[in-house]
């Protein structure tokens, strides 16, 4: 008895891919590091003026995640943003 060579099934190999593709797709797009600080920023206006603490550990989970994206232009773009120019 002789051994048989086996192909490759092609649909097989294409649902494959095809799946690869739909991983890529589902991937979340990251929010810029601005818009996080100024969520970060309202999350803690809510903290002080209701009094709850919740909020407040929302943004220090955050904060690790965030650092490693921030930089000085950024913190500035955000801190501008945030607080008007002019205000004292």
């Amino acid at each position: 008895m002789s051994d048989v060579e086996m192909k490759k099934d092609e649909k097989i190999t294409e649902v494959k891919k095809d799946e690869k593709k739909d991983e890529e797709k589902k991937k979340p797009i990251p929010i810029p590091p601005e818009t996080e600080i100024k969520n970060n920023a309202v999350l803690i206006d809510r903290t002080v003026s209701t009094l709850e603490p919740r909020f407040t550990y929302r943004v220090l989970r955050t904060l690790t995640a965030l650092r490693k994206r921030i930089n000085a232009a950024v913190l500035g773009t955000a801190i501008e943003s945030i607080y008007m120019k002019g205000i004292r």
